[in-house]
């Protein structure tokens, strides 16, 4: 498979090196050393002339060996999945960094910035083959890179690792004898390289975002059921304590993409290009900043209607657990019958139904018995113990008891008289 191969950088001149074998040729850059392309040849035959100056050539890209993107936009992107024993497995996110995001992205035919990413995309199925995972970003294969080992791991599908990965987009001028320092070659591969950093964190921020509102109206639609009897699960509780910091952290993340993008200006500001190829890519790059600097500001309201959404349901759960709370003691000194105790609990304070028993353990017991299963029944009212009569008192009635007292079955119901008054 062939690719297009465009280059930003300007004002250097490409040059046949010995860096590479014969089957490619290198480009020696100013402040780069030996960078090889897979290029067929270095015959200007090869290329093909778009405009005045500028050529394109075709390179050769890298095919994948046993590793693909899932579940993403476009197939730069996505959960990381590894074929291995013929299947195909994912990578636990545990150690993964910018550098694995290199290798598979090169892996890939990917050679511009790429960014790591976790819980962004979907979950993934099926096995976990590595964890641990270590490059150096030299490497050719993720399989070169240190790991725990195919199919070692501690991880579960929610730390499915994941990236973003971009092209590497260059153009090149032929003419050696053309002076194009007006543009500033190191101002404008540092402003074209930092462009391509931010659209990839741009991105990573929006899947970010995304994944997170999602949850926050997950909660919020669970919590609406019904906010004024319910509180929330758990695992829900859970979850909405650790979206409580997200939305200072996202404020943060803006604010280095904001720097970041100040930077990018103040590079501009400081290329005067005279020329008319030098003043198109002034103009693309002003527009770039200009369109990253929209997101920023769309993101920045996003960020805050996300983090209004989180208080106002952490809100919701602290007045459903003061409502639950409260309504314990409502409820015991309401009713006195145990039975009906038991199933206003359960209807209306579903997730303190645990505490409620152990509540009701404490208000009940067997005394004068042989052991702490059998005696004569009393309950605990208003601070003081007393009996209960056996009017109607049958089998059902002491398997509740029973049950409350943590038996799982009950015996034939022997009379009270049995044991002392």
């Amino acid at each position: 498979m062939h690719t297009l191969l465009e280059s930003r950088r300007v004002g250097s001149i490409i040059r046949c090196a010995s860096l590479c074998d014969n089957r490619c040729h290198c480009f020696n850059f100013n402040s780069l050393s030996g960078i090889c392309r897979l290029y067929s040849s270095c015959d200007l035959s090869d290329a093909t002339t778009s405009e005045a100056g500028w050529t394109y050539f075709t390179e050769l890209t890298p095919q994948p060996e046993g590793i693909r993107l899932a579940d993403g936009g476009h197939s730069g992107e996505g959960r990381v999945e590894v074929f291995y024993n013929n299947t195909w497995g994912t990578v636990c996110s545990d150690q993964w960094d910018e550098n694995d995001a290199q290798v598979v992205c090169r892996m890939l035919g990917y050679s511009g910035t790429s960014m790591a990413a976790i819980g962004v995309f979907e979950m993934g199925s099926g096995p976990i083959w590595m964890n641990d995972v270590q490059c150096e970003g030299h490497e050719t294969s993720l399989a070169n890179c240190s790991f725990t080992g195919y199919g070692v791991h501690n991880c579960d599908h929610e730390k499915d690792a994941a990236l973003i990965c971009q092209p590497l987009v260059h153009s090149f001028l032929l003419n050696s004898n053309d002076s194009h320092s007006g543009l500033g070659n190191d101002n404008q591969d540092h402003v074209s390289r930092r462009i391509d950093n931010l659209q990839v964190q741009i991105q990573l921020q929006n899947k970010t975002l995304e994944s997170q509102s999602a949850l926050i109206q997950q909660l919020l639609n669970y919590s609406r059921q019904s906010p004024s009897t319910k509180a929330l699960s758990s695992s829900n509780l859970r979850l909405t304590h650790s979206l409580a910091s997200f939305g200072p952290e996202y404020q943060h993340k803006l604010l280095t993409l904001t720097n970041d993008l100040q930077e990018v200006q103040t590079k501009l500001s400081a290329i005067q290009g005279t020329e008319s190829n030098e003043q198109q890519q002034v103009s693309t790059l002003r527009n770039q900043y200009s369109t990253l600097s929209s997101k920023i500001t769309a993101l920045t309201q996003d960020v805050s209607s996300a983090k209004n959404s989180v208080e106002s349901l952490q809100t919701v759960v602290s007045q459903n657990q003061q409502f639950s709370t409260s309504h314990i003691s409502t409820l015991s000194s309401r009713y006195s019958s145990l039975s009906t105790l038991l199933h206003e609990t359960e209807s209306r304070v579903t997730t303190l139904e645990h505490n409620l028993e152990s509540e009701l353990i404490t208000s009940i017991r067997l005394t004068s018995g042989d052991h702490s299963g059998e005696g004569r029944l009393e309950v605990k009212y208003q601070g003081s113990w007393g009996t209960v009569c056996d009017d109607s008192f049958a089998d059902q009635s002491a398997k509740v008891v029973c049950r409350q007292l943590g038996y799982q079955t009950c015996s034939e119901l022997t009379m009270l008289y049995n044991f002392s008054k």
